[in-house]
């Protein structure tokens, strides 16, 4: 994402992103460009050259693009190269100064809430964009009930529109800003969590079809920064390595999705919306893949975690599924010490 210092505004900063992800060899980075210089809201960054130095998208993540005019301008220009605009949605003025969901939790605590409509009264102006313009739009880490209700109103009527929730989203609700730490700031994302309905909600969008991946919103943040009062804390978890235990654990072995549309979620959808050649298996695709340990016993340690970040609401949760290995390129790049596999000229296998 282009929430950096400094930002993805341009090919410099993006040719840089490029250079350091093929010197670490470890992953494809795929980057995604502003769509304001300098994620101002004020004019467009040049997205022609954020397309051609290789950004697969736009986004003012971390910030909703300002102004209507500023996005239906982005949704038109980036509709020229297949690019979607992804968007953070939130209607500023209603979100305010808020830490947490506005409800009862945040209330009893004294602190300053969001309401759910400040995200989904964003959404239904871009969705209503995206019709107008024809161009592809992609609502980031949706929280809340009525956003998902605009997304499957969207939908409906043939608009370009795609959606993402993240686990924490569909695992967790505002009831933790209160126990079992009260004002544990590493409960503190945004969007917020929001209570119960909206949780459920985000399940019954993943099981019917209507929501299309699940992303991780990972943000990574230092003990320090986070540890200081919630108002001043910034916004943010890590998720990439508790994403695919949850998953396993809240949606598969509780029936909700099959492993196949779990990898749909996480893997094929994604590479459809960014056109990316990954999400596949055939002959001749990139040899990237994941292999997946249903039953693997997991417990979430975030003094363990290979991020330099420790910021997760889950330290110390027994999960049931995880990764038992990652090959990127047909080369392996992690292999998990916890199960025993054994690679052959065919591949691996469990022993």
């Amino acid at each position: 994402m282009p929430n950096t210092n400094p930002v993805n505004d341009n090919a410099g900063v993006t040719g840089y992103i490029l250079a350091k992800s093929a010197e670490a060899n470890l992953a494809r980075v795929y980057p995604i460009g502003a769509v304001s210089r300098g994620q101002k809201g004020e004019e467009l960054a040049d997205i022609a050259e954020l397309k051609e130095s290789g950004c697969v998208a736009v986004t003012d993540d971390g910030h909703p693009v300002a102004t209507a005019l500023l996005m239906r301008r982005a949704l038109e220009y980036t509709s020229m190269f297949k690019m979607p605009v992804i968007e953070h949605c939130e209607e500023q003025t209603l979100k305010g100064d808020g830490v947490a969901h506005e409800g009862f939790h945040a209330s009893a605590l004294g602190l300053r809430g969001i309401p759910g409509e400040a995200e989904s009264i964003m959404a239904l102006r871009d969705i209503a964009l995206a019709e107008l313009t024809g161009g592809i739009l992609h609502i980031a880490h949706m929280s809340a009930r009525q956003t998902l209700d605009a997304v499957r109103y969207g939908k409906s009527r043939g608009a370009r529109v795609t959606c993402e929730v993240t686990p924490h989203h569909f695992v967790l609700t505002d009831e933790m800003l209160a126990a079992p730490v009260a004002y544990d700031t590493n409960v503190k994302m945004n969007p917020p969590l929001r209570e119960a309905a909206d949780r459920d909600a985000m399940l019954a969008g993943i099981a019917d079809g209507s929501v299309d991946v699940i992303a991780t919103d990972h943000a990574p943040h230092h003990h320090d920064e986070k540890h200081v009062e919630f108002d001043r804390a910034p916004f943010g978890i890590t998720g990439l390595e508790t994403a695919v235990s949850l998953c396993f654990d809240r949606l598969v072995h509780q029936g909700i999705v099959s492993v196949s549309r779990l990898v749909e979620l996480m893997s094929v959808n994604p590479a459809r919306i960014l056109d990316l050649p990954g999400g596949s298996l055939a002959e001749g695709a990139p040899a990237d893949i994941s292999i997946l340990a249903p039953d693997l016993a997991v417990t979430v340690s975030a003094a363990s975690m290979r991020s330099l970040s420790r910021n997760t609401p889950f330290d110390g949760w027994t999960l049931r599924g995880g990764v038992a290995a990652t090959i990127v390129g047909g080369r392996a790049v992690y292999v998990n010490g916890d199960v025993n596999l054994q690679m052959s000229r065919e591949g691996f296998s469990r022993a």
